[in-house]
């Protein structure tokens, strides 16, 4: 009788991106590599042997537009590759605020759509975001627009309790959505955070309740060269 072998299927990830933190905590490490003038507009990817981009596509690694804040790396999926074995990102959401009126809400979201996430967007008044980063600007805390958190949560416990992937990733720096990662562990699903560890306490639940944290602080510090304002 014949035997069998049968190859082990590639596991279904979904990437969940807190997009202004991440965007801001991303700029934020690539000043501290590259001095305080600098931006992410002038940020290009170190490239060596096997460190190509894999998501959505292997084009340019760094995807970035700053009057939206969207900032997408594509070696994030060639990331998962030591934490999950024969994995392959399946979708990535996008999850930010946009200001201004209908045709700049549609063009965000086609550029964000075009670069592989899917964009969840809320609308707010400028005149919030502006306050928001006076505030963030006099005491150096990120205080996101109200209703993405929420929407976030939303989106990953639907996909999970629907089964739609068989492990996640959160880019994000929020200790908050620890209760949202502890609830989707409890469905047998495995939760991995990409975060800033210079951005979380020294008893950050982050660092221990997600089944892998990667602190992207090292990754900006070793890959990210500034080479010019490429916008």
């Amino acid at each position: 009788m014949t035997s069998l072998t049968i190859e082990p299927v590639h596991r279904t990830v979904y990437v969940y991106v807190d997009g202004e933190s991440n965007y801001i905590r991303t700029e934020t490490a690539f000043k501290r590599r590259h001095f305080e003038d600098a931006i992410l507009a002038e940020a290009a990817f170190v490239y060596s042997a096997g460190m190509e981009g894999s998501y959505p596509d292997p084009g340019p690694v760094l995807r970035h537009r700053a009057d939206i804040q969207f900032f997408w790396d594509t070696g994030y999926g060639r990331m998962l590759r030591g934490p999950i074995e024969r994995q392959r990102i399946a979708k990535a959401y996008y999850f930010g605020s946009i200001q201004g009126d209908e045709n700049l809400a549609h063009d965000a979201a086609v550029h964000i759509r075009a670069n592989g996430c899917t964009p969840m967007l809320v609308r707010e008044s400028r005149q919030l975001a502006q306050r928001r980063q006076g505030r963030r600007a006099a005491k150096g805390l990120i205080e996101k627009p109200k209703g993405v958190d929420a929407l976030l949560v939303a989106q990953l416990l639907d996909d999970a309790y629907r089964d739609n992937f068989d492990a996640c990733v959160l880019l994000t720096s929020d200790a908050d959505f620890v209760p949202a990662i502890e609830i989707v562990q409890l469905l047998g699903k495995p939760v991995l955070v990409f975060g800033f560890g210079s951005g979380l306490g020294a008893r950050s639940r982050l660092l221990y309740v997600p089944d892998v944290f990667l602190d992207l602080d090292q990754h900006v510090q070793t890959s990210y060269l500034r080479v010019g304002n490429t916008e």
